[in-house]
């Protein structure tokens, strides 16, 4: 949760709507203003798909997005697209940034509201004779030229003056620019590119970097419309500065993998502390009572047989002694079992597996290599606490009978998988923020490399995989 909160705040930060979602849509994470163009509120929003919160034709490109793999080209996925409410039409411009963490991969999808541009780029668009006026009044600079024939592109033949403004440049020198040397630095591929894509469509965005005259670097979203000018076929740039959100993202960016390295530390921190308080109870309180024992047993030797009560009492005594042995035995196996730094990860397993059928009466069937599992430490303990979680989550909730453990080793990865025959879970229960259980495991598999599915589907039983590398 804390988590949660901390990544809340960083989005928080951002001047226009951000959100984290997962790799099936799910929204993990968002700020106010990204609830804000959706009317709800930021923990309605939790959890969701984001699908819900598009109309029909840009939902069709977002699910071809998440499961054809689009999101992996060079540059960033953008969608333009409208939200009427109460009669009133917002246009929102989304873009999407995937982010890939081992074999897992989360997206983060931005928002703004472009509703006052819209409107400038329709005026342009259907009313040429008065363009002038949104041309020198809007805060994007703006860049006019013509489609020549066999495909070429003019000079700019105008440019407003946050244009100017903007890379420093007088209107007269650009003049005697073109988009092929400001936008492509004359990279002729990509400038056909872009007259096919216009030709096609109408329209593209792209994002570029301009230099400006002091030599600052401007990263810059530039959206291109063909158009009829009077006789002949133009095209307007409309060039949008994100140098600052470009900041904005690369400081989220790294922040997550800050997060991450944190984790890491912590989580070995943690498994080091357990070790030693194990180790310690185990030693100290063990040797403690070890004694008290024999120096009971001693005394009871001692007692006349005409005081059987006195007796009675050190065999109460001494029973008592037993039990608060094995209570110790019990945790520090719970804290740290010994077996899975003395003989490996497999074996450890094994006696969990038979701790825990003797505890919940559930029938378990393990298949594992027959050869033990070598892995760095860290990964051995991530393995065996997910497989922890796994057991317990279904001995809580899923009301099974039996559950099929199988470990393989493939390709240089190691696969874990639980299968229960319980009543299963939720596509909203596995992405509830508030499943702290689901979210220890998956965080683990992050955090090392790996990969966690939760796959389930009511009256069919839960599977839980784990792919780690070794």
């Amino acid at each position: 949760m804390a988590d949660v909160n901390f990544s809340r705040l960083i989005l928080e930060s951002f001047p226009f709507g951000a959100a984290v979602v997962d790799n099936i849509g799910a929204i993990k994470s968002c700020n106010n203003i990204y609830a804000d163009y959706f009317r709800c509120d930021p923990d309605e929003i939790l959890g969701k798909s984001i699908l819900s919160f598009t109309q029909f034709n840009i939902s069709e490109k977002i699910i071809s997005l998440l499961y054809c793999n689009k999101f992996d080209i060079e540059s960033p996925y953008q969608i333009e697209h409208k939200i009427t409410s109460n009669r009133n039409i917002k246009w929102l411009r989304s873009k999407f940034i995937t982010k890939y963490e081992g074999t897992d991969k989360y997206i983060i999808h931005f928002v703004d509201d472009i509703t006052t541009q819209k409107q400038y780029e329709n005026e342009i668009l259907e009313n040429a004779n008065h363009y002038k006026t949104v041309f020198n009044n809007t805060n994007d600079a703006i860049f006019l030229c013509y489609l020549n024939y066999g495909k070429t592109i003019s000079n700019f033949f105008d440019v407003n003056s946050e244009a100017e403004k903007r890379l420093g440049i007088e209107k007269h020198d650009l003049l005697t620019l073109s988009p092929s040397v400001l936008f492509f630095e004359n990279n002729e591929p990509k400038e056909i590119e872009l007259i096919e894509i216009l030709l096609e469509e109408g329209k593209c965005i792209f994002p570029t970097v301009l230099n400006s005259k002091l030599g600052k670097k401007l990263f810059t979203e530039i959206n291109s419309y063909l158009f009829d000018y009077g006789s002949r076929q133009a095209i307007v740039f409309i060039a949008r500065d994100l140098t600052e959100r470009k900041k904005y993202e690369d400081d989220l960016l790294k922040t997550g993998e800050n997060l991450r390295n944190l984790a890491i530390h912590l989580q070995s921190i943690r498994e080091e502390e357990r070790k030693n308080i194990s180790r310690e109870i185990h030693d100290e309180l063990g040797q403690v009572l070890t004694v008290l024992k024999i120096q009971t047993s001693l005394l009871e030797k001692k007692i006349s047989p005409d005081h059987p009560e006195l007796k009675e009492k050190f065999d109460s005594i001494t029973n008592l002694i037993d039990s608060s042995v094995v209570s110790v035995q019990r945790i520090c196996e719970k804290l740290r079992p010994g077996i899975l730094d003395d003989l490996g990860l497999l074996p450890a397993m094994e006696w969990q597996i038979d701790e825990f059928s003797k505890r919940t009466k559930i029938n378990c069937v393990l298949d594992i290599p027959n050869d033990d599992i070598f892995l760095i430490p860290e990964k051995k303990i991530a393995v065996f606490r997910i497989f922890q979680e796994a057991l317990t989550n279904a001995a809580r909730h899923s009301n099974a009978n039996k559950i099929d453990i199988r470990i393989k080793l493939n390709d240089s990865k190691l696969s874990l998988a639980i299968k229960d025959n319980g009543k299963g879970i939720t596509l909203n229960q596995i992405n509830n923020p508030k499943s702290l259980g689901i979210l220890g495991m998956k965080e683990r598999a992050l955090i090392l490399g790996g990969n966690l599915v939760i796959k389930s589907s009511m009256g069919s039983g839960t599977l839980v995989n784990l792919e780690l590398p070794i």
